[in-house]
């Protein structure tokens, strides 16, 4: 009998520990994602600080210039101002495991100067995709929002063209094979550009109704 009473009170005391550490765990969890999300958008408006900061230093620098008669300063770092910016070839679905359907979105944003050159132009990229279906009619099925340092380390150059490469993971499984694809492009000094397109996709098996 009393080794019995002593098992259901070590029970007892192991069940109180364990009710207790749960609790507490998920209190930390909780803080560590806020510092993460915090650290997240300190570092996104240090980048966008930086950014202006380097525009005004070259916008000053430029006039100093002009005053003298010399030539201007170009620095693709700072904040450039596009003329447009367009959804140029490659945005689409993308299949990486070689298997039936796209796991993810990919869309190429060239910004282009008034020569329709790609300009290294940095902000908040947000990206809107909608289900066209059969009727015509446009749905909504996923946003997503990329911060401008990610922005920045997603541009590619190469001999078919540069632009910013960014793949973006559904969020919800399309189930049309059609998208209109939305992008906004909002520099530090708030200046927006858009463009959109209708894209082809391979939605995944399961995403399909059964018939």
């Amino acid at each position: 009998m009393r080794l019995a009473a002593t098992i259901r009170g070590l029970l007892v005391l192991a069940l109180a520990f364990a009710g207790c550490r749960a609790p507490r765990s998920d209190l930390v969890e909780a803080e560590l994602r806020t510092k993460d999300r915090l650290l997240r958008e300190s570092r996104e408006e240090l980048e966008r600080t930086r950014l202006i900061n380097e525009a005004l230093e070259r916008e000053f620098m430029n006039r100093k210039a002009a005053e003298l008669g010399q030539p201007q300063r170009t620095n693709s770092s700072a904040i450039l101002a596009p003329k447009d910016i367009t959804l140029a070839a490659g945005t689409g679905g993308i299949d990486e495991d070689r298997m039936p359907g796209d796991e993810a979105l990919m869309v190429v944003v060239v910004p282009r100067d008034e020569d329709g050159h790609p300009v290294r132009a940095v902000g908040v990229l947000t990206v809107t995709a909608s289900e066209i279906m059969p009727g015509g009619l446009k749905v909504p099925l996923s946003t997503w929002e990329v911060g401008a340092v990610d922005l920045r380390k997603s541009w590619k150059s190469g001999l078919l063209g540069s632009g910013y490469h960014v793949v973006l993971r559904w969020q919800k499984l399309p189930t049309q094979e059609r998208l209109r694809v939305a992008v906004q492009l909002k520099l530090p000094d708030d200046r927006v550009y858009e463009a959109d397109k209708d894209i082809p996709i391979r939605p995944l098996p399961q995403a399909l109704p059964n018939k």
